[in-house]
């Protein structure tokens, strides 16, 4: 694990490769694994090896998540919404599904459902403000100016730094 928190991602999947000779199957060290390799957008290598944590762990819902985030990257929006929907199926209180969800269905122009999931976040984590954000860009986009700009202050009065809310 110091690799992968410095960055160091091929050493860090020598690591886990070797922690994996060791105990073949360990869905832990296969999840940082796939994460190292979404971190070096080695994004098929990424999603066999979330697959492969999935067959060993398939009730882990930020296994899913980020499998949809590797979909996401790839801007295969529909497979990261299956994986959204799955992770928040397991995870009913996963604010993070919620909220890439939300971004997912915002790329593929269903504003209204990516309102809901934006709105399902903030219930979650009053706090995100990315979620504000993203809800007032997706009123914009269905001409509902009135609720964006309530959207923008929300995220202005939480973050007062963060650009994307200006």
């Amino acid at each position: 694990l110091a690799h992968h928190d410095a960055k160091q991602y091929h050493e860090a999947i020598e690591c886990y490769d070797q922690a994996l000779q060791l105990r073949p199957g360990y869905p832990a060290v296969l999840f940082a694994k796939g994460n190292a390799f979404r971190q070096l957008k080695e994004f098929e290598r990424a999603l066999k090896t979330y697959n492969e944590v999935i067959r060993y762990a398939p009730r882990v819902a930020l296994v899913h998540n980020n499998k949809g985030n590797v979909y996401t990257q790839l801007k295969k929006h529909t497979e990261a919404l299956e994986c959204y929907d799955r992770a928040i199926e397991l995870a009913p209180d996963f604010a993070g599904a919620y909220f890439n969800r939300g971004n997912n269905l915002y790329q593929l122009s269903f504003y209204e459902k990516a309102i809901e999931s934006f709105e399902r976040t903030i219930e979650l984590q009053p706090k995100f403000v990315k979620a504000y954000v993203n809800k007032g860009n997706a009123c914009f986009s269905l001409q509902r100016y009135e609720e964006a700009v309530e959207c923008a202050n929300r995220a202005i009065e939480l973050d007062p730094s963060d650009s994307f809310a200006h």
